[in-house]
């Protein structure tokens, strides 16, 4: 997995054709190979109609996530799955021989437990494939690196904590975090299983 190129961004919408173009553009000229892209806020038939892989919007033009794979990226799709409230969607393919299942997820604000338990059984229900997450956690996980301005004292809100579990449980790596260790930046996490790493 080496050489793919992944990407995991929060759009902020893509209700218009002009912002749909600009952020397909970008992605193809960055070569980007898998897109995980959430807050899409598309009403369910502007999916069906402009997802490439997977997706899943609410009824209503709120939220909403999408996974994008550029068509010279050659696999098989297994499988592809989704909610319908606009907070995750997944696809399964095989690479090299091994499985892959690739998640996007947004999660709710305020923070909802039930998000993190749904999620938690979903990716649970793929136990053989290696797993890829592309998130907005709408939370953080340090209060100093994570926060303008950095909390010093602070008590870990059950957002965090949940998003902590999440990576602990599954044995996950920020890998913005890997990358840049002491960066002040943009809060969206790619997670990758540590072992890839």
């Amino acid at each position: 997995m080496a050489n793919l190129v992944m990407a995991t961004w929060n759009v902020r919408i893509l209700s218009t054709p002009q912002k749909r173009s600009s952020v397909t553009h970008l992605l193809f000229r960055n070569r980007v190979d898998i897109a995980f892209l959430q807050e899409a806020h598309l009403a369910s038939k502007d999916v069906r109609r402009h997802a490439e892989v997977a997706a899943s919007s609410a009824s209503s033009r709120r939220s909403g996530v999408l996974i994008f794979i550029h068509r010279s990226f050659k696999v098989k799709i297994s499988g592809r799955g989704a909610d319908d409230g606009g907070r995750y969607c997944y696809v399964l393919f095989e690479l090299a021989g091994r499985k892959q299942a690739c998640f996007s997820l947004y999660a709710p604000m305020p923070y909802s437990n039930s998000f993190f338990q749904t999620i938690m059984r979903k990716i649970l229900s793929f136990s053989n494939y290696e797993l890829i997450i592309g998130i907005d956690a709408n939370t953080f996980l340090d209060p100093v690196l994570d926060k303008s301005p950095p909390l010093v004292v602070w008590r870990a809100p059950p957002s965090s904590r949940a998003l902590s579990n999440l990576l602990a449980d599954l044995n996950l790596l920020d890998t913005f975090r890997l990358l840049n260790p002491s960066a002040k930046d943009f809060s969206f996490l790619f997670l990758l299983p540590q072992d890839t790493v």
